[in-house]
Formats: C-alpha cells, sequence, structure tokens
C-alpha cells in the first residue's frame, strides 16, 4: 500500500476526537500544517516520520481485526486505546501529533516528500 493511499487515514485516526486540526484565525496562502510540515521535515523528521508510519499502520491493522470481533459495547474503549497507543507511537519518535499530521499534509501535496517518505518506509522494513 503507497503511502499517498493510507496518508488521510492517519490524520483522521490522529485526530478523530481528541486530536482537532485547529481551526485557522486568517486566510493563508500556505494552510499553518504544511508550514509546519515544511519546517519540520529534515531528512531526520522524515525518518522519524517513516517510523512512526510503520508503528501507526500496525496499531491501526491490529485494531480494524479487534474491532472487528469486538462487541459493539467494546469498540469505543478498543478505538480509544489505539489512538493513546498511536500518539505513543508518534511521540516515542521524536514527533509531536501535529508534525506529524503536518508531514502527512505536506505528502499529500508535495510528490517529492511523498516519494523520499516511500523510500524510507521501504528501508526501514527491509525491502
Amino acid at each position: 500500500m503507497s503511502f499517498r493511499t493510507i496518508a488521510s487515514t492517519t490524520v483522521l485516526a490522529l485526530t478523530a476526537g481528541v486530536l482537532a486540526f485547529p481551526a485557522a484565525a486568517a486566510p493563508q496562502s500556505v494552510p499553518p500544517l504544511i508550514q509546519l510540515a515544511q519546517v519540520a521535515a529534515g531528512e531526520h523528521d522524515l525518518e522519524a516520520f517513516a517510523a512512526a508510519r510503520i508503528a501507526v499502520q500496525e496499531i491501526q491493522t491490529a485494531t480494524l481485526a479487534e474491532a472487528q470481533t469486538a462487541p459493539p459495547e467494546e469498540v469505543q474503549r478498543i478505538q480509544a486505546e489505539a489512538q493513546a497507543e498511536m500518539v505513543s507511537a508518534v511521540e516515542a519518535e521524536g514527533l509531536t501529533v501535529e508534525q506529524y499530521n503536518a508531514i502527512v499534509e505536506l505528502a499529500a501535496t508535495d510528490p517529492d516528500v511523498a516519494n523520499a517518505i516511500e523510500v524510507l518506509i521501504q528501508q526501514q522494513l527491509g525491502g
């Protein structure tokens, strides 16, 4: 699965409920998250992002499998636990959730960044 295919679901997963995008105070030519990503998207941050992305994807996959077989009353608890695990995975790589989401947004609009992330993910996966 390519980075572009999963980018939107990552932002949604990390922003659902507790973590929401702040409302823009004034119109800008470049959205605030993109500006943050441009500052944060150095090579080290992209490597950290790639590692965090792998961990987040693993959590999402496990959560989906667990939620599909869980009783309906347990699904919200499972999702809340997964949310906390994803935040911890991102922070364990030295990124804030805001930085992570900003890099997702930047990669969605900049093919060079998306390609660089894809290469880093493949390298970290041993491929």
